[in-house]
């Protein structure tokens, strides 16, 4: 599944222009949506945790067990009367979604036997059970943590720098002791063990406990996909003779990937937690407190 479906499209380009360039023919979609994620990803895996921004947006399925942070959207074929519906099909009367409560025979559409769920097209993320682990936060004892898709609490505080250690730091950098990544052998002692966090299947969207009415995709990158991929289609029909505002669209979109991937732009994308915890020390002058 993608990490941008079609609706996305219609922020930069109408729908009657992308059929065109497609032909219709979503195959081709999905090879060009695929190839404008490389690009992007190839610019941004090395400094930034691209795991979880590149989560593809799928339709809700009530049946389905979902991850906190994963991303659903509302669809659902157009309700027929000429159909038998079963407990927990979809279906769309009017472009709101509901969900069948029993099973239902053929027959005129009577919204008493369904839950409503929403409009279609409707995002929500999975909400987190408690904040996502950061390497540089300063945690208290019995505090929790998210990462990995499990909940960590606290054994103890994070250390503090002291002055003895931050006179012997050689760089700005190390004067903040990074805390151990949870579920490694180095974080044992200050997280223990954790605990699996899903979504249970049957959890509606609406349930704002375990779900959040929003997309959680950043903005700009998804922008940048979205370029990517009308300018791919562009020049596949027409190389030499791309619409100005496509080719404007793209150059703009390239340039900020770049900025953001040297730094030069904020983000909030997080970046690639350190897979150490200790200090290297080096030199062979050990500065003192006191001393001179």
């Amino acid at each position: 599944m993608p990490y941008i479906i079609a609706s996305d499209f219609e922020r930069l380009i109408q729908s009657e222009q992308l059929s065109e360039l497609t032909n219709d023919n979503t195959v081709l979609l999905g090879q060009k949506i695929s190839w404008a994620e490389a690009q992007v990803k190839s610019y941004l895996k090395q400094r930034y945790d691209l795991t979880k921004e590149f989560r593809p947006l799928r339709i809700w399925n009530p049946l389905v067990e979902y991850l906190a942070g994963e991303r659903v959207y509302l669809s659902a074929s157009a309700f027929s009367e000429d159909v038998d519906y079963l407990t927990n099909d979809l279906v769309d009367v009017d472009g709101i979604i509901y969900l069948f409560n029993d099973d239902i025979p053929a027959g005129v559409f009577d919204a008493d036997n369904c839950t409503l769920i929403g409009e279609a097209g409707t995002i929500f993320y999975g909400k987190l059970p408690a904040p996502e682990f950061s390497s540089i936060t300063i945690y208290e004892k019995d505090g929790q943590v998210f990462y990995e898709d499990k909940v960590y609490p606290a054994l103890h505080g994070s250390d503090i720098v002291t002055q003895q250690q931050m006179l012997n730091a050689q760089r700005i950098e190390n004067v903040v002791k990074d805390n151990p990544l949870p579920g490694t052998t180095a974080g044992q002692s200050m997280w223990g063990d954790g605990e699996e966090y899903f979504i249970e299947a049957g959890t509606l969207p609406t349930d704002t406990d375990y779900w959040v009415d929003g997309d959680n995709r950043d903005q700009v990158i998804m922008e940048a996909v979205i370029s990517f991929v009308i300018y791919g289609l562009c020049s596949r029909i027409a190389p030499n003779n791309v619409p100005t505002v496509h080719k404007d669209n793209y150059t703009h979109a390239m340039a900020t990937i770049k900025d953001i991937a040297l730094g030069n732009i904020g983000t909030e994308l997080p970046l690639l937690q350190p897979v150490r915890n200790t200090p290297i020390s080096y030199g062979g002058e050990v500065k003192q407190i006191n001393s001179w």
